[in-house]
């Protein structure tokens, strides 16, 4: 549903992105662990910035680890 100025900038714009280190992890039913191992590998990736991670349905992430020694179930 793009207007016709719009279509015509949408490869500009998805080449703007291609050249960011913006990563994008859309996969279902991901745990904690997962994304702290996704996160350590941009980190090593990347070693001069920091990650910035913003989450989406933060409800739907699947968590049954111990923190301190305390389970956490959801």
């Amino acid at each position: 549903m793009l207007t016709q100025s719009q279509k015509k900038r949408w490869s500009d714009v998805i080449g703007d992105l291609d050249e960011t280190d913006m990563q994008i992890f859309d996969g279902a039913g991901q745990t904690v662990a997962e994304i702290r191992v996704k996160t350590r590998k941009l980190m090593h990736e990347f070693p001069s910035k920091k990650p910035v991670v913003f989450i989406d349905y933060l409800t739907l992430i699947q968590s049954n680890e111990c923190y301190g020694g305390i389970p956490i179930y959801r």
